[in-house]
């Protein structure tokens, strides 16, 4: 399928191609990531906040110790980092919500701007859970 929608489309992939005509009728979809409605953000102190989203149905969840690369549409451009998660798994589970809990680098480009122009109901997109710094099974939480 990669060569025939390199040979039709100059793209590695019919959803990109189709992406624009997709988002006339679901405007918050973008082609291979999973949207996230922001629920609310709780600041911590001056410089720590917490993000609440809630991802929709496909994203797989996660295991203690992994991270998301969230990622956000500003002034045009797709911008993208990468976060701890702060809510356990079986929060997740139950809730169907994760936490970010993420502190402001002032000079960064991505982290005040986060606390600043996010609102509830907005979205934002998550890449799946990564990382190898789990804890094993055995520990409970």
């Amino acid at each position: 399928i990669g060569f025939l929608s390199r040979q039709l489309t100059n793209t590695g992939s019919f959803g990109v191609f189709l992406e624009p005509i997709i988002q006339v009728f679901r405007p918050n979809w973008r082609h291979g990531r999973t949207s996230a409605q922001v629920l609310f953000i709780r600041n911590e102190t001056d410089d720590i906040y917490t993000l609440t989203l809630r991802p929709e149905k496909k994203w797989t969840g996660f295991n203690a110790g992994q991270y998301v690369q969230l990622s956000v549409e500003k002034d045009g451009a797709m911008l993208t980092r990468t976060f701890s998660l702060s809510c356990s798994p079986k929060h997740f589970l139950r809730t169907g919500e994760i936490t970010l809990t993420i502190r402001a680098n002032e000079e960064g480009a991505v982290t005040p701007w986060l606390n600043q122009a996010l609102k509830s109901g907005d979205t934002v997109y998550l890449s799946e859970a990564q990382g190898d710094f789990q804890l094993s099974n055995s520990v409970k939480d």
